[in-house]
């Protein structure tokens, strides 16, 4: 399981993460682990349908509060009801692969404590791309969308063209945007890339996104 610990604030006037595989609009400050309010955590699962992860995902979740939790890679399919796939507390937010192409494995989910005020943002949601988008509405001031995204190495190019015009639709608000990439590449301290990633590069500059891949992963 890959996984990565976020802990974000969201204010009237400031959005600040420790994301891993995350870019988002706002503003970054240092006092993001000592003015926390909501804790995140962002996995690619390689299939959520098993029981032995689900009942550890629920363990770790407990243990450490979270209360948004995004997983790339849930394996889910049609045919998995979402109660198979619920955690207690929470509302699932999902997008199976075969919603989107057909195919196995991909999808993601977004899951979003019963705490919090959200809704699914449904002119998002419609693209056809693997991504899921909920709208936090804590805060009439600050609402925020937040998405989930993963992009596959088999990704067509249409797929591809529709992620990057949702990414770039969610950019005109407040919107926090975590997921697998797969840009493994990009040199996030100086912008260095290759020729395929050049596309992507320009969408996190030219939408005023800060990328926040900083801390490692470990895959068990």
């Amino acid at each position: 399981m890959e996984a990565s610990t976020a802990k974000a604030s969201v204010t009237q006037r400031k959005l600040c993460t420790n994301v891993k595989n995350a870019v988002y609009k706002g503003k970054i400050t240092k006092e993001v682990n000592k003015d926390s309010k909501l804790k995140m955590l962002v996995l690619n699962a390689r299939s959520i349908v098993k029981i032995e992860k689900r009942l550890e995902l629920q363990t770790y979740v407990k243990l450490h509060g979270y209360k948004i939790i995004a997983v790339t890679e849930s394996w889910a399919t049609p045919e998995i009801s979402d109660s198979e796939i619920g955690l207690d507390g929470f509302v699932l937010f999902r997008k199976d692969r075969r919603d989107v192409r057909e195919g196995k494995g991909g999808g993601v989910l977004l899951y979003v404590s019963n705490e919090l005020r959200c809704v699914q943002v449904d002119k998002f949601n419609a693209f056809k791309c693997e991504s899921v988008w909920v709208e936090l509405q804590e805060d009439l001031r600050a609402n925020v969308i937040v998405g989930v995204c993963y992009k596959s190495t088999s990704i067509s190019e249409q797929e591809l063209k529709n992620l990057f015009s949702v990414i770039k639709e969610a950019s005109s608000g407040r919107c926090l945007v975590v997921g697998d990439f797969n840009y493994p590449s990009i040199n996030w301290e100086n912008w260095e890339c290759n020729k395929e990633d050049e596309e992507f590069v320009d969408l996190v500059q030219d939408n005023f996104f800060i990328s926040t891949c900083k801390s490692a992963y470990t895959r068990e």
